[in-house]
């Protein structure tokens, strides 16, 4: 019912649910689900706790509680379900993608780039063939991360080739293009930063921050 998108009456459905049976784990998975659809999070965490206590090594309901407490802001907290999740499932491509977005938001970004290729690490080959066999896209979303950390450390040519790797795995993949428009800046390439720019604003039209960004190259172009 949660998938249906009406998430108000699916939380009605899963009360009713665990009114009649308390150990209901899938029932306050779900609930927490539902909750986090509609940015409850602490009371997604609540029912995912509560699920957790009959099942404590069910890894999808330790993701999902990292996740919540990654919106929270509470990383360190999040990082602590990753790694549950990890010493469960030590090669599960998402909990090591979560782990590095997590130690990206607390500023550990050289840790965080070892998640992100730990995480890459677990699809067949090197990005390389990964490209060339087009594998499936969320695998570009890790590379955009990836992206995301180096540019971080300032690293733009090498947070442009992850993007570029991003972009021929899911050409569609606006947040590619944005950042990818962003690293240009760092390194001068207006007019290429511009490109991308309109590439997001013509599957984004209404994307406030690509419309920003495109109008600060621009001025910056101007003062080069």
């Amino acid at each position: 019912m949660t998938n249906l998108g009406n998430n108000e009456e699916a939380i009605t459905y899963y009360d009713k649910v665990t009114a009649i049976e308390a150990n209901a784990t899938v029932a306050y998975h779900n609930k927490g689900l539902a909750l986090a659809n509609l940015e409850k999070y602490q009371d997604a965490i609540s029912q995912y706790d509560k699920a957790l206590s009959v099942e404590p090594n069910n890894t999808d309901i330790l993701l999902d509680k990292g996740n919540a407490l990654s919106y929270l802001g509470k990383d360190t907290e999040a990082i602590q379900q990753y790694d549950k999740i990890l010493s469960i499932e030590p090669d599960r491509t998402n909990a090591l993608d979560f782990k590095g977005i997590s130690l990206a938001n607390l500023g550990r970004n050289d840790e965080a780039i070892t998640y992100f290729d730990k995480a890459l690490a677990t699809y067949p080959g090197d990005v390389e063939y990964l490209v060339v066999n087009g594998l499936d896209l969320p695998c570009s979303c890790i590379l955009v991360n990836k992206g995301l950390a180096l540019y971080d450390l300032g690293k733009y040519n090498e947070s442009v080739t992850q993007y570029n790797y991003a972009l021929d795995l899911n050409p569609d993949d606006s947040s590619a293009m944005f950042n990818k428009g962003l690293a240009l800046v760092m390194l001068g390439k207006y007019d290429d930063a511009i490109k991308y720019y309109d590439e997001v604003l013509s599957i984004e039209p209404d994307n406030k921050n690509a419309q920003q960004s495109r109008v600060q190259a621009a001025v910056a172009k101007l003062g080069a």
